[in-house]
């Protein structure tokens, strides 16, 4: 089928569909494709309509637990196609003839999670290594890794490949941080500084992994371009109606009071260190991450952390071990507080035509028209402007209809349409 057989913005061509290799066209109602990047796995859910006479489930034998691809194509000759595995049967209802089913997919990589155990020492090895291994592991493929770390010590304690990944995210620390002892070791003047973070996610074209500050520079996915709200759509291509915002919406613009409980801005990591048997406070200023209004908002900090540190616990040798290699509390507590809690402060959702392209990790364009309309009023320049796509769903129906739904983010000092960029 050719892409001028697509009349319409809200179109899509369903390829195929099959459930345990059998041809399921003919029974769906309608599939939803999940992607997060706080999620290590593709979900989705299909529900499935049976009438008198059909019995496909009962005739193939379906529990829930069989194969299923799914393929599928929008206008502009893009194109999704997922291949995982159903994960249950979240609900049945019967009216009269009629059944409807609807199942839970996922991909298969989480099922090799649950079936594998790590037993290993990683000793100077970077976050990135780290991840691509547990990747392999689960059968997994790498799509994009941007970012890398500084040489981490971690003996994983018979854990499941994403426990590992989940400790190295949250734990490895990115070459923008450092802990100073200060010259006046009696008064206790120590402060640390940068930020740190990771994320893996998986997108349909496989597992992405970057630092946070790296998904900020858009470093993370592709630019899916500009997108823009009208009030209609008259005398236009298809090319140019495909790339109109249907809604929007912005549950979320800011919660100071949730940030300076996190530790987001200024923070205190009291530091027992044992090696040495001295008493220490990290102080953390993160003036980078604040608006001129938060800096006079929050003087002072306001989270207290304390952790018991041992830089030798890993050291086998006589000799010393290296500043913040077998621990490395001191570079990643404050520092992952500070990028955790102050990258997503504002989000929205919106809805578009189908856009099978878009990833999770991508970033996207908005032009919000004013009120009174893109001609006469502008544009809106506090919500217009670059996001990070922090989730996708692809929805499509038997109508051979469908839409593209996204959840986007901006981190605390993204106010508006300048400075998003």
């Amino acid at each position: 089928m050719s892409s001028n057989q697509i009349q319409n913005p809200e179109e899509v061509y369903i390829e195929s569909i099959t459930i345990d290799g059998k041809n399921a066209m003919g029974l769906f109602v309608s599939v939803n494709i999940f992607e997060n990047i706080f999620t290590p796995i593709i979900t989705g859910q299909i529900q499935l309509m049976e009438t008198d006479g059909s019995a496909f489930i009962e005739k193939n034998k379906i529990e829930g637990n069989e194969p299923i691809t799914i393929s599928v194509r929008c206008a502009g000759e893009q194109q999704i196609e997922f291949e995982g595995v159903l994960n249950g049967l979240r609900n049945k209802s019967q009216d009269k003839q009629v059944t409807i089913y609807t199942f839970d997919f996922t991909t298969k990589e989480m099922r090799k999670n649950e079936e594998k155990r790590i037993t290993k020492s990683f000793k100077n090895k970077s976050p990135e290594e780290i991840v691509k291994e547990m990747v392999q592991v689960m059968e997994g493929k790498m799509d994009k890794s941007v970012s890398t770390g500084k040489p981490m010590t971690y003996i994983t304690p018979r854990q499941r490949p994403w426990d590992v990944i989940k400790y190295v995210i949250t734990h490895g620390v990115s070459n923008n941080t450092s802990a100073e002892d200060g010259e006046k070791v009696k008064e206790q003047e120590h402060k640390s500084e940068g930020t740190t973070g990771f994320l893996l996610w998986q997108t349909a074209d496989g597992y992405r992994f970057c630092s946070i500050d790296d998904l900020l520079l858009g470093k993370g996915g592709d630019d899916r371009g500009e997108f823009t709200s009208k009030l209609a759509n008259k005398n236009e291509s298809l090319d140019v109606i495909s790339k109109s915002i249907l809604t929007y919406d912005f549950p979320v613009m800011g919660d100071i009071q949730a940030k300076m409980r996190s530790g987001g801005f200024r923070s205190v990591n009291i530091i027992f260190d044992i090696d040495k048997g001295l008493y220490k406070e990290y102080k953390y200023d993160g003036d980078d991450l604040m608006t001129e209004k938060q800096k006079e908002a929050v003087t002072e900090p306001t989270r207290y952390t304390w952790r018991v540190f041992s830089n030798e616990s890993h050291n086998q040798q006589c000799s010393k071990a290296q500043t913040n290699t077998g621990d490395q509390s001191k570079l990643n507590t404050s520092q992952t507080h500070a990028r955790e809690n102050t990258f997503d402060d504002s989000q929205g959702t919106f809805s578009l035509y189908p856009q099978f392209d878009f990833r999770a990790g991508d970033t996207f364009t908005a032009k919000i028209g004013k009120v009174k309309g893109e001609f006469e009023g502008g544009y809106d320049q506090k919500y217009s402007g670059k996001y990070i796509i922090k989730e996708v769903t692809h929805n499509f129906r038997v109508d051979a209809k469908g839409y593209t739904k996204i959840g986007v983010i901006r981190s605390t000092k993204q106010t508006d349409d300048a400075n998003s960029q």
